[in-house]
């Protein structure tokens, strides 16, 4: 088992993707999303300022939402 998400690369993956992490994230640095963002050849990286573990809920749920939403109806352009 590793020992956190950067131990390994990710498997491909043949959509695009919306990496969203928060900043302030205890368990995971935010470096942590910059590496999965680079490692996936079609993603976006929305960072969260001040956003904790799971930053698309509460205060960020609204905006996330909003960002998810034009991500998934657009060509990729959040």
């Amino acid at each position: 088992m590793h020992a956190n998400a950067t131990d390994h690369k990710p498997r491909p993956v043949a959509g695009r993707c919306l990496v969203v992490h928060g900043d302030a994230d205890p368990l995971y640095p935010v470096v942590s999303a910059m590496e999965l963002n680079t490692g996936l050849p079609d993603a976006q990286l929305w960072i969260l300022p001040g956003g904790g573990h799971c930053p698309i809920f509460g205060d960020q749920a609204q905006p996330f939402a909003e960002l998810a939403l034009r991500f998934l109806t657009s060509d990729g352009a959040a």
